[in-house]
């Protein structure tokens, strides 16, 4: 069976009929497309230099990973995007929107952002899919 990815969200039943008898058996699910969800980016890190913040991730893909002689694995969505959010105690402060998987943001920007000098920064990071959106989250903690 197959389904439109975009029912993504939606409530889905199928009728089936069987052993040519008139009764059917209706069999339903929540269709979410995971199969579509960007995944997580990895190795996340940061480096400070003097009032700049280099935040760096690398991203990985759903669709022909598996060549480990290339340097990069194969994009795997229409366009490189993503998305990090500064959290504050779980709750999202700002969010910036990249196209490659890097971010700098100033020091000042920070404390400013946060209302205090920093110590450590929450973030999470999203690679953004045009058919799905967000994909899985990486959350870390830096200490600045």
């Amino acid at each position: 069976i197959a389904v439109n990815p975009s029912l993504r969200g939606s409530h889905v039943e199928f009728g089936m009929a069987s052993d040519g008898r008139t009764d059917t058996q209706i069999i339903g699910f929540d269709y979410e497309a995971l199969h579509l969800r960007p995944l997580s980016p990895v190795h996340a890190k940061t480096k400070r230099v003097g009032d700049d913040v280099h935040i760096s991730w690398i991203r990985r893909t759903r669709i022909g990973g598996d060549d480990w002689a290339s340097l990069d694995v194969p994009l795997g969505e229409e366009s490189e995007a993503y998305e990090v959010d500064f959290l504050d105690n779980g709750t999202v402060l700002l969010t910036k929107q990249v196209n490659i998987s890097e971010l700098f943001i100033t020091v000042p920007e920070l404390e400013n952002l946060y209302g205090a000098p920093l110590t450590d920064i929450n973030i999470s990071i999203f690679q953004i899919s045009q058919s799905f959106g967000r994909g899985a989250a990486r959350e870390t903690t830096f200490t600045l």
